[in-house]
This record gives structure tokens, C-alpha cells and sequence, in this order.
């Protein structure tokens, strides 16, 4: 799922050695900038000292020759702080900056202050939705028990299951019954930043952030991912906020649980790193 856009006041311009071309992106003493390494497309930031681009990567400072800079209006731009969990979907749109291997995680621009200067590198979204087919579950999927959360496209709505790879589809419920769904959407991304909360009866959102998974087809009633145990088995549905229980499909039928838990962002005290969106 794509959340990042580009914009005509911004454009990346091939340097190299330190070099940066005119009108380019400057923070403090850095000018912003992305390069190629390890079949990802990260940021970073250029250091003309050392005649070249620093970026982060893999727990290490790497040190690029070759790189792109950002260029262009700066009055179309402003920094969004954020902290913990970036989570643009609904709050705003960050410029695209790059990503990582997997092409399907976006990586944005953000910085930090340092020992008084300001640095500039990367963020990324902690969750991403996959496309996927007949079954199949892309790397790094979130897996709960013998089955990995998914979503997709259902009468106008957008609802979330469970692939099941022997079925060759993607679980759900609606309308009382059991649906299976040949193309859907695998959440993926790092289950670390996400933590699952113990709901009985109304689901009740107030207290905690859900990850929002889904919505029924007039799109006002978000949906958010939800697991049981069914006969020893872990079952992943979805719930609405005002919702008594969850639902999920099992055997044909729609099931409704009251006794349930929902998947959540979790609360993180990390320090606070703009990320550079468009106005």
C-alpha cells in the first residue's frame, strides 16, 4: 500500500564526491540525499567533508560515492514530528524518499538533532499490505498460529481473516456466512511495534490505537484486525469499535466471539523525528 507521493516542486538530481547542485534540500549543514545499496533506496544526508553520502543501514554508518539530492521549492514542504510509530495513513503524506529491498516498504525522509547538529536519514512504516493470490504469503508476514492476517476487497467493503494456504484463498465473514476470497493483501512489515489487547464485549478503542485493517462498504466504520481461539486453533477476523464481539469465518458459517483480542499500535517514548511531508 502506497502512502508516500512525488510532488512537481521536488526533484532528485545525480551528484557525487560532496557535491550538491543548486536549489537543493539543505538542513542545518547537510543537504538531503538518497542512494543506492543493497538493492534498497535510502536517505541520508551529504557531507561534502568527506565527499560523499551518509546513510544508516543495517546497524551501521555505510558511506556512499555516488547519490541523488533533493532539489527544488522548499515552500511546498513542512516537518511533521512524530514519535514512536510513523503512521502517515491518516494524519498526512510524506514526500517519497525511497525503500528498502522488499519494494513494497516505503522509507521517508526525516532528521534528528545529534550532539547539537541536525542529522537526516530514514523512516519507514512499521506495517505495509502485500498484494497476494491463491494462497501464497509474501516474507515477513504477520503470522498468528498456522495462519497469516489478511484483508480484501468484499461487497463494497474492505474486510480482514486469515490466509488459508490449503483453501488457496484469503477467510472472511459477511452476512452470516463464511466467504473465500482468491485476491487479497498480507499485513507485513515488524510485529514489534504492534502488541495485541484483551477486549470483552464492545471493542472500545479509546483506551488503546488499534491498526486499522478494513471498513464496511460505506467506508464510515473502520475495521480493525481481531483473534480467537476456535477449537485450538487461532482465528483472525475483524471488529468495529462500537462492535459486541468480533466475527470470522470458519465451515461456511460466520462466527461471532465476544471474548477476543485486537491488534494495536504500541505506545512508544522513542525521541521525537520530523518527517518531511507535503503541504
Amino acid at each position: 500500500m502506497s502512502v508516500a507521493q512525488d510532488h512537481f516542486a521536488a526533484k532528485w538530481v545525480g551528484a557525487s564526491g560532496g557535491e550538491i547542485p543548486p536549489n537543493s534540500f539543505l538542513e542545518g549543514d547537510y543537504a538531503i540525499g538518497r542512494g543506492h545499496f543493497k538493492d534498497g533506496l535510502h536517505i541520508g544526508y551529504v557531507d561534502k567533508g568527506r565527499e560523499g553520502l551518509v546513510i544508516g543501514w543495517g546497524g551501521k554508518e555505510e558511506f556512499l560515492r555516488e547519490y541523488e539530492v533533493l532539489t527544488g521549492d522548499k515552500s511546498h514542504f513542512h516537518w511533521v514530528e512524530c514519535s514512536g510509530t510513523c503512521r502517515p495513513q491518516s494524519n498526512f503524506i510524506p514526500l517519497k524518499g525511497g525503500h528498502e529491498a522488499e519494494t513494497n516498504k516505503e522509507l521517508y525522509i526525516a532528521k534528528a538533532e545529534h550532539n547539537g547538529k541536525i542529522r537526516i536519514g530514514k523512516a519507514g512504516q512499521a506495517a505495509n499490505w502485500v498484494k497476494a493470490s491463491g494462497g501464497k504469503v509474501p516474507p515477513i508476514s504477520f503470522w498468528e498460529g498456522d495462519y497469516a492476517i489478511g484483508r480484501g476487497h468484499f461487497k463494497g467493503g474492505i474486510h480482514i481473516g486469515y490466509v488459508d494456504k490449503d483453501r488457496k484463498g484469503l477467510v472472511i465473514s459477511w452476512g452470516g456466512k463464511e466467504e473465500i476470497l482468491r485476491d487479497y493483501e498480507v499485513l507485513t512489515g515488524d510485529k514489534s511495534y504492534f502488541h495485541w489487547v484483551e477486549r470483552s464485549g464492545t471493542c472500545n478503542p479509546q483506551s488503546f490505537t488499534p491498526l486499522k485493517g478494513g471498513h464496511e462498504a460505506n467506508k464510515n466504520e473502520e475495521l480493525y484486525i481481531a483473534k480467537m481461539e476456535h477449537n485450538g486453533k487461532i482465528r483472525i477476523g475483524k471488529v468495529g469499535p462500537d462492535w459486541q464481539s468480533m466475527a470470522y469465518g470458519l465451515d461456511g458459517v460466520e462466527y461471532a466471539a465476544s471474548n477476543y483480542f485486537v491488534l494495536a499500535i504500541k505506545n512508544n517514548s522513542r525521541q521525537m523525528d520530523p518527517l518531511l511531508e507535503i503541504n
